[in-house]
């Protein structure tokens, strides 16, 4: 499971044999609070804001396991496992954690690591006792989703330098190899979907009105 801040994606995995059964994609329910980390962060603080924001991921979440369960033919007890990565924030917000000192200097999270929780304990459609993981974050702003990304590419194995990008509502590039990695984040959201800016759309249709092709007819 990918929690991130404006889509969440899961994957059904057969644990037997390591296939992917299925995935889904949803936006993230929590933007009707704030569309970047920095807003949710600050409603948040007010009165009940997490538990809303908290209640809005784990909704989004549970719709999708509902979906792919239903599509796959399968109970929810059935589902015994959730392995999830996410940005600082949204981990937080997804624990009901409250996430405002990572906007506040130091920056320092509450935690970039926490232990295995049962699926009862926060909430989610699978088995009661099924195991709910989180990918351990760097930082404030280098969240378990960028260690997914490292560890799934492989990076941090490579003799030679590479470089990782990230580009979703919050930007983050990794350089290196095995033997030392460096990154860096920002937010890029607002370059491509509009926030303050002129020009910027969200990935939804009409986001690309039309294509003309004019010169050289074999060059798009």
């Amino acid at each position: 499971m990918d929690i991130g801040t404006t889509t969440v994606a899961i994957y059904l995995v057969d644990l037997n044999t390591g296939k992917i059964l299925d995935a889904k994609v949803s936006y993230n329910k929590q933007i009707a609070f704030g569309e970047d980390v920095i807003t949710r962060m600050m409603y948040a603080q007010e009165e009940n804001g997490l538990d809303k924001l908290n209640i809005a991921i784990k909704e989004t979440i549970n719709d999708l396991i509902d979906n792919v369960a239903k599509e796959e033919n399968i109970l929810l007890s059935d589902i015994y496992a959730i392995q999830c990565a996410g940005n600082t924030t949204m981990t937080h917000m997804f624990l009901n954690i409250p996430p405002h000192n990572i906007r506040k200097e130091p920056y320092i999270p509450v935690f970039n690591q926490c232990p295995p929780l049962k699926s009862s304990e926060i909430g989610l459609n699978i088995n009661s006792k099924g195991v709910v993981s989180c990918t351990p974050g760097v930082a404030s702003y280098v969240g378990g989703d960028i260690t997914a990304g490292v560890l799934a590419c492989g990076m941090d194995n490579f003799s030679t330098i590479s470089l990782l990008i990230d580009l979703g509502t919050n930007g983050e590039i990794v350089l290196g190899n095995r033997d030392w990695l460096l990154c860096c984040a920002c937010s890029t959201g607002p370059a491509f979907e509009g926030v303050g800016i002129k020009c910027g759309l969200y990935a939804v249709k009409g986001a690309i009105q039309r294509i003309e092709i004019s010169g050289n007819k074999d060059k798009v």
